[in-house]
């Protein structure tokens, strides 16, 4: 490859290459997980750089991941000290806990990104001036944050600018934004080099940027993932045992006539930002296609493989919007919803060290990495959902610890949705209703921190052989009713098949809360008395919650009034599930009287008055007055990773029976209490 330098004598103008590097671990992953990937990636690409002293580089290291570097490894932020020192690494910036920018309220995008800023200057000793963005969401607002933090730049995907009009030939060098006349300057990050580092050739992959260079492209810039050079699986061997990464540097170096690495702010010294450019919602294509319904995401797939025959090129079929995962996911909007909610509360407490711990937990709460689905887990990964859920309960628990009453309850939209939902509280829970069912969809223990209900609902995904569920998609909460004309199976209920008669689970209740000195109570009623007409039965049903300040239970009184359709058999169900902290589907157990079954295990068993949930870190026990058919069995769901697809543990589900009486006029009644406690479990 040198002997090309003999080509351009004469020439003093070089292609310029920009390595961006983007290194993460979400809030909650596992330690065994940081640690592997810093053996396999973190640590050889510093190794890496270190011996090619010539070869610049700018590395982005999220809140997470330098926090674990802090406490694990605090030589290795020395050695990139030492590098940045030199001027051969760039130290990058971005939201401390990488969370999706755009749609966290204004005031935790202006913090998050500095305190990032902070955490570089106060680790590495100089504060950072270029920001990366979580997942390349981008919006048109955003201009005037990275500009009030005191950031440059930031940087997105070439589709990016050819999305907005740009031929993907024009898309060169940096460029100008702005948003109110508040500024940033936009780097495009090459899709041809994502696709041939490190996956093709070293000689191809310099006889590509030889090839920009001879169309006189002035700038080249490969951003990816840290990840991708070493901790995806194979990439270890084949970046650092195989060498191809040392051979790259070899040729780099030996090339250094006619390309030359720098770094973004180096070279934004050299070619500040001249043209200007408005981006409109975007992120990269992949992201895009996923946010779309599974259906769309196949059409648009066959559309864009079919459009260049047709004339068509492919880059001009993109659909879909990163908050189109909100509307798939409706436990990612309660995330995401919940959270604005929080904000907005934890903001208004005064300065101090319990706001700046409430701001700490909701920021770590706004990690993007559970809020959405793509080749890799996502929301779907039942750990990092949990510790989202737990760092949002601290705050909230937080950023309340200064309301007086024992026991309190307030109408609110807590969703989003246009539907006020009802929360009862006292110091030891929360608890949250949705008029629709007159269920609870969220129940916070703020002790360990905790959401008990953060499930997932069954969905559909396109990569998926399974076929969709009939209906639309139920969440998966508690105190949900069915009116069924028989007694559910194991079968039926692993499959989300009820045999209902009367879906009063999807129907209005009325609402009706109140609070008297330690307790709050709410009473929830289904309005329609028969499903049809009266003479053909039907049921009313109401269930009053009551929570009490002081005691780690809740109380949930049944009322039916009404009769059976005539000639037919009428059950109450009444589905509980549950979100055990992690590791309980492997450790934890149900307990029946002497029997014990474990929590991976489906269970059915009749006439049922007590039983036991045990967790690491948390026991529940749930009693009933009237002996119930109760079934147990574990959610499981299958989701797509980069080595294929994977079942990961969701929750449990508890579904209590008992059949109805056949006389008109009759009332029904039976109670529910269920006690936790934080001392053990198994």
């Amino acid at each position: 490859m040198s002997s090309r330098s003999d080509v351009v004598s004469g020439r003093t103008d070089r292609l310029t290459l920009l390595l961006v590097l983007h290194n993460h671990q979400p809030v909650g992953n596992l330690p065994e997980v940081f640690r592997q990937t810093y053996d396999s990636a973190y640590l050889p690409m510093v190794d890496l750089l270190e011996r090619h002293p010539t070869v610049r580089a700018a590395l982005h290291y999220t809140g997470p991941l330098l926090e674990w570097l802090q406490q694990e490894e605090p030589s290795f932020l020395m050695r990139l000290e030492a590098l940045q020192a030199s001027g051969q690494v760039e130290i990058m910036g971005g939201a401390l806990y990488e969370p999706i920018l755009a749609v966290i309220p204004d005031a935790d995008k202006q913090g998050q990104l500095e305190a990032m800023s902070d955490r570089v200057e106060r680790l590495f000793g100089r504060r950072p001036t270029g920001a990366w963005l979580a997942e390349r969401v981008w919006e048109p607002h955003l201009p005037r944050y990275f500009s009030r933090a005191g950031l440059r730049y930031t940087l997105l995907d070439q589709e990016h600018f050819e999305k907005a009009g740009l031929p993907p030939e024009s898309v060169d060098g940096a460029w100008l934004t702005e948003d109110g006349g508040e500024l940033v300057t936009l780097l495009p990050g090459s899709t041809d080099l994502r696709y041939l580092i490190p996956w093709r050739g070293v000689e191809e992959v310099m006889a590509f940027l030889w090839d920009c260079r001879q169309a006189r492209k002035d700038l080249l810039v490969f951003a990816d993932d840290g990840e991708k050079l070493g901790g995806w699986p194979g990439t270890h061997r084949h970046c650092y045992e195989d060498g191809w990464l040392e051979r790259l540097c070899v040729e780099l170096e030996r090339g250094s006539e006619w390309v030359t690495t720098a770094t973004p702010a180096s070279y934004l010294e050299m070619s500040p930002a001249r043209r200007r450019v408005y981006i409109p919602s975007a992120t990269y294509p992949e992201m895009e296609d996923w946010s779309l319904p599974p259906g769309t995401q196949q059409a648009v797939r066959s559309t864009r493989e079919g459009a260049e025959p047709a004339g068509l090129e492919p880059r001009f079929v993109r659909l879909g919007h990163w908050r189109g995962f909100l509307a798939r996911y409706s436990e990612s909007n309660l995330m995401l919803q919940r959270g604005n909610v929080i904000s907005r509360r934890v903001h208004s407490l005064p300065p101090g060290p319990s706001k700046a711990e409430a701001l700490d937990q909701l920021w770590r709460g706004q990690c993007n990495c559970p809020y959405w689905h793509g080749v890799f887990g996502g929301i779907y990964l039942y750990h990092i959902r949990h510790a989202t859920f737990g760092h949002l309960v601290a705050a909230d628990h937080l950023a309340r610890a200064a309301d007086a009453a024992p026991a309190s309850y307030e109408f609110a939209d807590l969703d989003a949705d246009g539907l006020e939902e009802v929360r009862l509280s006292t110091p030891e829970q929360s608890l949250f209703f949705h008029p629709t069912g007159g269920h609870l969809l969220e129940w916070d223990l703020p002790d360990l921190p905790l959401n008990l209900l953060n499930t997932l609902a069954r969905y559909h995904e396109s990569y998926s052989a399974v076929p969709a569920p009939a209906g639309e998609v139920r969440p998966r909460q508690a105190f949900v009713d069915h009116l069924l004309t028989r007694m559910a199976t194991v079968d039926d209920l692993v499959h989300d098949r009820w045999p209902e008669s009367q879906a009063v689970s999807d129907h209005p209740y009325r609402l009706v809360a109140s609070a008297d000195g330690p307790q709050a109570r709410l009473t929830a009623t289904h309005p329609t008395a028969h499903a049809t007409e009266p003479a053909e039965g039907g049921w009313r049903v109401s269930k009053t919650f009551t929570v009490e300040a002081g005691q780690p239970s809740l109380a949930v009184g049944y009322t039916l009034e009404g009769s059976a359709t005539e000639g037919a058999d009428s059950w109450l169900a009444v589905e509980i599930n549950l979100a055990l902290p992690p590791g309980a589907h492997a450790l934890g157990s149900l307990r029946l009287g002497p029997g014990a079954w474990g929590l991976s295990e489906a269970v059915a068993q009749d006439e049922v008055s007590e039983a036991e949930l045990g967790a690491p870190g948390l026991s529940i026990a749930l009693t009933v007055d009237r002996p119930a058919h109760l079934i147990q069995h574990p959610l499981w769901s299958a989701h797509r990773t980069e080595l294929g697809e994977e079942r990961v543990y969701q929750g449990t589900r508890l579904a209590l029976m008992w059949p109805l009486p056949h006389q008109a006029g009759d009332v029904w009644e039976t109670n529910v209490r269920v006690r936790w406690s934080t001392d053990g479990g198994s």
